[in-house]
Order: C-alpha cells, then sequence, then structure tokens
C-alpha cells in the first residue's frame, strides 16, 4: 500500500510547515498518511497543532489505557499552551477481563454514556480512545436517547415519575446523596448524581412543576450552580426495565425446562466454598443444613450435609470456633473484628476518650483522597479526643461542611499504616 511519509524535521522552525503540510495531506483523497518519529510529550504537541488547524472532531487511538490517560494529560498542557478553547475527552474501557463475572464500575459506564450522549449531540470532540475500549460495545443511539430524560426549568414534570426513571435508569435510593449513581427524595426536593457529572444535581419542585435546578457540593451540600437545563443519562450501559427483568427471568426458566438443567445452586455453591477454603480462603459463619429449594428433595439435602461436613468439620459455633481446612480456615460464632485483629488488620477507624465517647464515621475513598466524615454523637463537647485513620503517607487536611473552609492538620502522627490526630468536636457535630 501506497503511504505518504512525513519527512524529518531537522529545525524546531520548520515543525509549523510540516504540520501544515500534514493537514494539507489529510483534506485530500489518497493513500493514509504517516507521521513517524514523533516521541514521548511530542506527540501530543503535533497533534494540538493539527486539531487548531482542522477545527473539526478527531479521535485518537492508543495501545492501551495507560498510554492515552498519559496522552490526554499531555494534550491538556498544550491545549492550554495552544489557547484551544475545547478540552480533549477520554473513552474508557471497562477494565474487565473476558468473561470475568463483574460488572463495569458506574463511573467508567457514566464517562462512556456521557460521551456517547455528546457524540450524538453532535459536540466536536476531541476523543482519546485506548483500542481495547474502542473493541467493546457501546449502547446503540436509539436505546440510548429513550433512556436519556431531559428536564428543564418551569416544565411540567411529576416527582413520582423522575423518581421512577432514577430507579430504571440503575441509579440507588439512599437517605443523602455522596456517591455517584445515588439519589435522593426529601419532600419536593430530588438529588441526583450522575456518574459522568462533577456535582451532584439538585432538582426541587413546586407542586408538578421544576421550580429550580442546581448543582451543589457534595461535601458541603450546598448548591454552587444554576442551571437552566440537565439531562439525566443511564447509570448503566444495560438498563432492564422491571417488565424485561420479568421477561428474562422467565426466558431463562423456559431455556431450564426445556434443556432438562438440573441446577444444586448450594450444592454448587458448597462446592465453590470447598475449593477457595482448601485453597487460603476464610470463611466465616454457620454450616448449612439443608438446600434451599425441594428438587431432588431429600437427596440434594443429604448432598448439602456431606459437603457442609467436610468443610465445617468439629466446628460448632460454641466449643470449636474455628479450625483449618486445607489452606484455608473455617469460623463460626467468632466476631469478624477478632478474625481481622488476629490477622494483624488494623480497624479503619478508631478513637480514645472516655466510657461515653460516642464518635461515628463515614469512610470515602476516590482515586487521589481518602474522606472521612467524622461525627459527634452526644450531646456533649469532645476535646482532644485522639482519633486514628487506617491511612498514611497523607497529609490530614480539616474541611468545614458549613463554611466550605479547607486547612491542613499541625498536629498528627503517623506509624505503620496510620495516621493519628486529635480532633474537637461540638455537640452532634
Amino acid at each position: 500500500m501506497n503511504e505518504r511519509v512525513l519527512t524529518p524535521i531537522i529545525e524546531s522552525g520548520d515543525f509549523a510547515s510540516q504540520v501544515c503540510l500534514v493537514q494539507k495531506w489529510t483534506e485530500e483523497s489518497g493513500p493514509p498518511v504517516v507521521v513517524e518519529g514523533l516521541r514521548g510529550s511530542s506527540r501530543a504537541l503535533f497533534l494540538s497543532k493539527l486539531i487548531k488547524i482542522q477545527k473539526r472532531p478527531v479521535v485518537i487511538f492508543t495501545a492501551d489505557q495507560n498510554r492515552g490517560e498519559i496522552l490526554l494529560d499531555d494534550l491538556k498542557y498544550f491545549f492550554r499552551h495552544e489557547k484551544i478553547k475545547c478540552q480533549p475527552c477520554f473513552f474508557p474501557a471497562w477494565e474487565l477481563l473476558p468473561y470475568e463475572l463483574l460488572s463495569p464500575l458506574n463511573e467508567i459506564s457514566g464517562e462512556r454514556l456521557d460521551i456517547l450522549n455528546r457524540l450524538g449531540t453532535g459536540d466536536p470532540l476531541i476523543l482519546v480512545v485506548p483500542l481495547e475500549a474502542g473493541l467493546q460495545t457501546v449502547m446503540p443511539r436509539s436505546v440510548l436517547e429513550k433512556l436519556i430524560l431531559p428536564v428543564n426549568i418551569k416544565m411540567s414534570l411529576e416527582r413520582e415519575f423522575l423518581e421512577a426513571c432514577l430507579s430504571d435508569n440503575g441509579f440507588t435510593r439512599s437517605p443523602l446523596v455522596e456517591n455517584r449513581g445515588e439519589f435522593s427524595v426529601r419532600g419536593d426536593i430530588v438529588d441526583f448524581f450522575q456518574p459522568g457529572g462533577v456535582n451532584p444535581v439538585r432538582i426541587e419542585f413546586f407542586g408538578d412543576e421544576v421550580e429550580s435546578i442546581r448543582e451543589f457540593d457534595v461535601l458541603s451540600q450546598v448548591s454552587i450552580d444554576q442551571l437552566e437545563a440537565v439531562n439525566i443519562l443511564p447509570v448503566r450501559e444495560l438498563c432492564l426495565s422491571e417488565i424485561e427483568k420479568k421477561h428474562g427471568v422467565e426466558a431463562i426458566k423456559n431455556f431450564a425446562g426445556k434443556n432438562g438443567c438440573d441446577r444444586f445452586a448450594l450444592k454448587e455453591l458448597l462446592e465453590k466454598i470447598q475449593q477457595l477454603v482448601s485453597e487460603g480462603a476464610t470463611v466465616v459463619g454457620p454450616k448449612p443444613v439443608k438446600a434451599p429449594g425441594l428438587k431432588n428433595y431429600p437427596q440434594c439435602d443429604e448432598v448439602v450435609k456431606r459437603l457442609a461436613g467436610e468443610i465445617w468439620g468439629s466446628c460448632d459455633g460454641e466449643n470449636v470456633v474455628g479450625q483449618s481446612y486445607g489452606n484455608g480456615r473455617i469460623f463460626w460464632g467468632k466476631p469478624e473484628r477478632q478474625i481481622l485483629a488476629s490477622d494483624g488488620i488494623k480497624p479503619d477507624f478508631m478513637f480514645q476518650g472516655d466510657k461515653d465517647t460516642y464518635i461515628d464515621f463515614i469512610h470515602r475513598r476516590t482515586k487521589k483522597a481518602d474522606i472521612y466524615y467524622i461525627a459527634n454523637r452526644n450531646d456533649r463537647w469532645e476535646q482532644g479526643v485522639n482519633c486514628t485513620f487506617r491511612v498514611d503517607e497523607k497529609v490530614p487536611e480539616f474541611w468545614d461542611p458549613v463554611t466550605g473552609s479547607i486547612r491542613k492538620a499541625v498536629k498528627y502522627s503517623q506509624g505503620r499504616d496510620t495516621t493519628s490526630l486529635p480532633l474537637e468536636l461540638p455537640p452532634f457535630g
């Protein structure tokens, strides 16, 4: 195949003319244009100059996810340097092995669906796509368009209908929206956090009319920006309605009946547990005594009792609370905290106070930080309570949810896998 190859660039002053030549070739019909000899960040510099000239959507394929993320960071730098207004976007892969029985993270699916939606609306995107992501199937445009719910200020919309749409699109209901893919309802206010969004969104109703749409800060829960409209996208790339789920279950049952499938659910589970424990796993829980169904009764119960007897052995949860099996262990009647402590696994959060001190916590983890929500459950001041977090090699900061202020901790100590510092907490604060 004939190819036009860009000649080596010797003088830096000739770089712009070479880029213009490539741009000219790409607009002509003919063989592919091959550019060689670019190393490191020079690829991003070349692409940024070419994109600045062309001013049209561009898709850049990379060999893998890691190289794609590096190229994206370099492009963002050169886009600022070249004063290119649009920002490059990243289309992530699922990060799952073939036939792995796991679903992609909601954050990844949300980013992919957000990109697909923007492509469908004609946004001139500069898109970095790892080859793996380019080979994976995507939601058809017709299906995505049906699942998108546009919401505008002053539009007529029943709050119950919005709740149903959020649930059908894969959002999880929670008392307080703190993570992507969650939604909450408090009176006439509906909060939700789209996986591809930077901040969660709050929709306030007046009757059946949308009164306001605002973004808010996930930590302080304070509104930060007013919106005129928002498109609610699905959380997952496979969203089944209750009717579709029901039809799917019926189809599976019919297929199993027609093909004579004989499934011993608990028997297979116990065989898997037997394999895992023998290879080194730790199982905590009582010994099962019977199968969950009546198929092949009573033989199925006998199989369950035999396998459970082999695995649990003399462990009865009272006189014997633990025993070894192969390279693994079985525990029954011993608290999980004691088991973890005996293995040297420290609690996620600890505090030192008097017998009435009650400090509660929630732990969130992002790509760059560990976030702890600390609360005093007593109606009194807690002063000088020494708190220990299972985090090390990071500088602790205090985030005030009321004022939004952030300050670094001055007094703290770090040990092996832990960080300790004193806290002062107001009543119920």
